[in-house]
Parts: structure tokens; sequence; C-alpha cells
């Protein structure tokens, strides 16, 4: 008598007990996590775990101890499993201590896991900004050793989304000027040497961009370097610019950690040549 195939896997699979066809796997057992002052376990709540990167692999981990007057000399430590996580920064808020520790995925994936909280990733980011350098006054010509070498910077928001942008907040040094900009100036091949100037952060100002819209930025290039001698010059400005979605509203209160969360520190780069006499 002919066998049928299929009659026959099916006698086979019916003899296989449950164990023969293999038991579901089992889901991992989360790691313990604790907060360690020193050697001592030490209490904390309001746990987040937040992306700070588009790419979704870098995070920050919050936590808060309530009624802590002092941390005490101990370097605080989240144990997770067999790891000893050292925090990165804390701070004090009245009678509440935050503390942030900076992980990568796999960690942020384990240490959620543990304490029964969401990871929160971040949404793709659409936003696009553009810059076009150029001089401020394009009718009056530039001299070899002006004391001031007025450009203009213009910031458009070229992409499909509206964006905040901090205009200025790293301008507290000698010179005033925004440190937000970096140049490189070459003439003739050879590269000037820009001046280093360090600033201690300083005032800024959200300023909103819709799509297609543009903010101009007014800066003097003598600030970074002089053009001492007559002839072409190339310039290459970078703005650094501190973005946030469109649904933040400047001096709202947000949660631990939803700053870093929300902000995008954006590039802009922008190109222009200068004859100089």
């Amino acid at each position: 008598m002919k066998l049928n195939p299929r009659h026959l896997l099916l006698a086979v699979l019916a003899a296989c007990s449950p164990a023969d066809r293999g038991a579901p796997t089992p889901p991992p057992v989360p790691a313990e996590v604790r907060l360690m002052l020193g050697d001592r376990d030490t209490p904390f709540d309001e746990v987040r775990v937040l992306s700070v990167d588009d790419a979704n692999q870098r995070f920050h981990v919050h936590l808060a101890l309530h009624g802590t007057t002092e941390l005490g000399p101990e370097v605080p430590a989240l144990v997770c499993g067999e790891r000893r996580i050292p925090v990165n920064s804390h701070g004090r808020m009245s009678e509440t201590y935050e503390l942030l520790f900076q992980v990568e995925r796999a960690d942020a994936r384990t240490i959620a896991t543990a304490l029964g909280t969401e990871l929160v990733e971040r949404t793709p980011w659409t936003a696009r900004l553009t810059g076009t350098l150029e001089p401020a006054d394009s009718t009056r010509e530039l001299h070899a050793g002006a004391e001031h070498l007025l450009l203009r910077f213009t910031l458009t928001n070229s992409g499909p989304v509206a964006v905040w942008f901090l205009d200025g907040g790293r301008g507290r040094n000698e010179l005033g000027r925004d440190n937000r900009f970096e140049f490189e100036v070459t003439r003739a091949g050879t590269a000037l040497e820009p001046r280093q100037l360090f600033d201690f952060g300083g005032l800024g100002v959200y300023r909103r961009l819709e799509p297609g819209q543009s903010h101009a930025l007014e800066l003097d290039l003598a600030h970074w370097c002089r053009l001492e001698l007559p002839g072409e010059y190339a310039i290459s400005a970078r703005y650094t610019a501190d973005v946030m979605p469109a649904h933040y509203q400047p001096g709202e209160h947000l949660p631990m950690g939803g700053y870093a969360h929300l902000n995008h520190e954006v590039a802009v780069p922008a190109q222009t040549v200068v004859n100089v006499r």
C-alpha cells in the first residue's frame, strides 16, 4: 500500500510529546538594578530612560532621590546585574537630587526592563537647516588690515517642518563674539590661524523658523582673524545650532531629561569668497 506523505508527517508529529517538539523559550529574567552610594543600597524613583541621538543608540537614565540633603563623598553608581555604571552628573533641586547615567542601547533596554519603565526613543528627525555667507554690505570694499570685517550669515529652514533655534548663548567672552561660529580662512592656499577665544555661555533667545523662513545673523570676521594682505580669501563658516522641534515652547518646564531628549545640535556650513584691496 502506498503511504500518503502528508499522513505520514501527521503521524510522526502526533507521536511526539510537547517536550520533544520543544517548549517555548522563556523570556530572559531582567537583571536586578540598584542605586549604590558607596556600599549603601539607596532607594530612588522617577526613572526615565531617554534616547539622546537620532540613531537611538545612546541613552540617558535619569533617577531622583527625595529627602536627601547631601550625597556625601561617595560616587553614585547604578548596579545592573554584574555591572557597575558610575554617575555622569548630578544636581540638587530643593530636596531632590537628580542623577544622570549615560549608557548605550543594550544597557538602556536592560535597565528599563528591570525597572518596569518605558525606553523612549527619539522620533525621526526631518528638519533641515542650510546657511549662506556674504559681506554684510556688498557695496563697500573690504580693505586689508581693516579693524572690522562685517559678514552676514543667513540661516534658512529648508526642511518640511518648523523648528526653534537658540540665537546666542555663547557670547560671554571679551569680544562678545558668537562662538557658535567657527571659521577657516585661506589666501592663495595658505590657511590663516583663527583667534582662539573661550566663552562662558551667554544670553540667548529662541527663534522659530517656519519651513522656507530665514533669519540673518551679523558678525565681525575680525573677531576671528584679520585679513592683513590684499588678495582673494576663501572663507568657510560653520554655525552650530541648538535646535528644538516645533512643539517645544520656550520657557516651558520639561521633566527630567526632557531637554536633552528633544534637543538637536546641527552643524550648518556656508562658504564665500571675498576680495580684499
